[in-house]
């Protein structure tokens, strides 16, 4: 019995000598004991605007401010007694963004602001960060806030918010749609302009959008109106359905026949509600009418070098045609192919032809230069462009006529004949003659 009990006790404390062995082994192998634990422990951020609501709520819509709480929570142990308070560093980045403003929280210029873990707490709060988004009414992706974090000794997991864009970006377009692939818009050119009046004709009008609606919306439309050219019928609004990007709307325009020469008229689409998207346009073209066809014409055609220092030429322009329903300017050129300076012209070089009338005029003052030099006669030409015809081909000629006669001079006898003699024996008289076809208008001599 005295063996068994030595066996025992022998047991004992060999079981207590191995409990303290592997003890010490696990300290030496680098185990922390609780407290370097919770020193040791990561710190996880996390932002909710609605405690009554199960997980974080982080969407902010860009029409509706939110007031967040912001919590810096240990990933492990509470923060021991006697070990100190954690302060945890969080910042709130872009800061230099133009879509929403960041305050309240004790938030700094920085956006920077600091979480307190006291002693025996696990976590620490940040209340009262208010987002508040800039509704303006452009098209931009979602923007992702971030809220990082530092903490002396410790990883710190950031986190972060969700401005969610409330504008779409619409684009229009007179095309029609392949529905083999959902996202694709094919120009068609059956649309692009109509070329009869007098004719109703359908068009389809079709909206997309960047990003597919979480619920159905409608796109509001407008319509350009010229109801002496046109008039337009049909769906104003394109419904979008939720999860898609498409949608249209048939529309119906009549173009008006009213006998009369008019020029393409755009009908102009564009989209309201506070959506953006750029105008699209589809023309009305007359075919009815024939385009005007512009004649210059000028009065008196001639214009003399001797007729005075200023002689006025009326020049008129006409449109051969049907009236046109607005006013059009003829924008006019005096040109000639010499070289010299003959003449000089002023005026206004322009006639506005009034809209409901075919034609107008204007008066140009041409100024001849006097001078004793025979030149022959100057055409000069006087050409119109209109927005009806910008290439100048409609002309009239004025000519300027010299007043300097050419002379024709002649000699007679032609020949002298060779004699002997006294000075007066041998002299033989020969005359020459100076030859105008027109008599002079004045005395002149021909050296």
């Amino acid at each position: 019995m005295r063996y068994i009990s030595r066996f025992k006790n022998s047991i004992r404390a060999s079981s207590v000598y191995s409990l303290a062995f592997m003890l010490t082994f696990a300290l030496a192998a680098g185990l922390t004991t609780y407290e370097e634990a919770a020193a040791q422990a990561p710190i996880k951020l996390s932002a909710d605007h609605d405690s009554s609501t199960d997980g974080n709520q982080t969407d902010i819509p860009e029409d509706t401010p939110r007031t967040f709480t912001i919590t810096a929570t240990l990933d492990g142990p509470a923060n021991a007694e006697g070990a100190g308070a954690i302060m945890v560093t969080v910042k709130i980045a872009p800061i230099d963004s133009t879509r929403y403003v960041a305050s309240g929280g004790n938030l700094d210029a920085t956006l920077t602001a600091t979480i307190e873990i006291g002693e025996g707490n696990l976590t620490g709060i940040l209340p009262n960060v208010t987002i508040t988004p800039e509704d303006d009414g452009i098209y931009h992706s979602d923007l992702k806030i971030n809220i990082t974090g530092e903490a002396t000794g410790r990883f710190v997991e950031p986190t972060s918010l969700t401005l969610l864009d409330n504008d779409q970006d619409v684009t229009l377009s007179f095309a029609e749609y392949d529905g083999s692939t959902e996202s694709t818009l094919v120009t068609s050119t059956s649309v692009s302009e109509m070329d009869a009046e007098d004719q109703e004709q359908e068009v389809v009008l079709w909206a997309r959008v960047m990003e597919a609606p979480r619920s159905a919306m409608d796109v509001p439309v407008t319509v350009s109106r010229n109801r002496s050219r046109y008039s337009v019928t049909g769906d104003l609004t394109i419904e979008i359905a939720a999860g898609d990007l498409l949608g249209k709307t048939t529309l119906k325009i009549s173009p008006v026949d009213n006998d009369r020469f008019d020029e393409p008229a755009d009908i102009t689409v564009s989209v309201g509600g506070g959506l953006n998207a750029r105008t699209v346009k589809i023309s009305v073209r007359d075919a009815d009418e024939t385009r005007p066809k512009l004649k210059v014409a000028a009065s008196p055609d001639k214009v003399n070098e001797d007729g005075g220092d200023t002689q006025i030429v009326n020049v008129t322009a006409t449109l051969d045609g049907d009236k046109v329903q607005t006013a059009t300017k003829v924008t006019l050129a005096v040109t000639d192919d010499s070289d010299d300076d003959r003449y000089s012209v002023s005026g206004t070089m322009s006639i506005t032809i009034s809209a409901g009338r075919t034609s107008n005029s204007t008066n140009l003052a041409f100024s001849p230069e006097k001078d004793a030099i025979f030149y022959d006669d100057l055409p000069i030409t006087i050409t119109g462009s209109s927005d009806y015809d910008p290439d100048p081909k409609a002309s009239a000629t004025v000519t300027l006529r010299d007043d300097d006669q050419e002379v024709t001079l002649s000699v007679s006898p032609t020949s002298v004949t060779e004699k002997e003699g006294t000075v007066e024996e041998r002299t033989q008289k020969v005359t020459i003659t100076a030859t105008m076809a027109e008599p002079p208008a004045r005395d002149f001599s021909v050296a």
